[in-house]
């Protein structure tokens, strides 16, 4: 697979499904605070990098985390930041986001597979969202990260010694990368609105079918 970018979304039946997803997530519960402020500085990854005890997840994050509810079963609280859960009883979302991964690979010619799942579903409190720098070594995965802002932010990566900065367009912006354990990610919010990501990943054994999603995001189909 080639080296980490911005995927243009020119498919309108992606965006037509994104939106929808975005229209009703935004209207579900969020609760934001201030803390933990933003950690995505290159010292504090150097010490993570330094650390042999760090497990691949991050360590630290300021947003609302929707990515552990199941379609079918009850909401039995997830994280709206660090140490801080929030209670929901319907099963309207859990049905909302197994619609979403469902309808995310139907209809894409050799990129539907059942080893796709949402590695991450989250929103970013304004200004201070933030996801710590981390380089998921615990499950190393294709990703195709859709990122919604009416504000602004940026996504950071380090390959190697290369650093990588991606802004967020306004609107929907996707970026692709391969996790494999020795590249780090970063990103925050620092917008007034609240920032949405949603990330499909899929093993890396699955790579041909990650570029069949890519080719079909990109084609100019209605």
């Amino acid at each position: 697979m080639s080296a980490t970018r911005k995927i243009q979304l020119n498919n309108n039946r992606m965006l037509y499904k994104l939106d929808s997803f975005a229209g009703a997530f935004y209207k579900m519960p969020h609760v934001f605070s201030s803390s933990p402020p933003p950690v995505v500085t290159y010292k504090r990854l150097e010490e993570l990098k330094a650390d042999p005890l760090f497990n691949g997840i991050p360590e630290e994050h300021n947003y609302t985390d929707f990515s552990a509810a199941t379609a079918g079963a009850p909401m039995h609280g997830y994280r709206a930041f660090q140490g801080t859960t929030v209670k929901h009883d319907k099963n309207d979302f859990q049905v909302m986001k197994h619609f979403l991964k469902e309808t995310f690979k139907a209809g894409i010619p050799g990129g539907a597979h059942t080893a796709w799942y949402l590695d991450t579903l989250a929103v970013m409190a304004p200004k201070v969202g933030f996801t710590g720098w981390h380089n998921n070594k615990n499950k190393p995965h294709h990703s195709l990260r859709f990122i919604h802002n009416r504000g602004a932010g940026y996504t950071l990566f380090r390959e190697d010694e290369r650093q990588i900065k991606l802004v967020d367009d306004p609107g929907w912006t996707c970026i692709f990368t391969t996790y494999t354990g020795k590249n780090w990610m970063c990103d925050r919010n620092t917008g007034p609105a609240p920032r949405l990501v949603i990330d499909f990943a899929i093993p890396p054994r699955y790579g041909k079918m990650a570029e069949k999603v890519i080719e079909f995001i990109e084609s100019e189909a209605s």
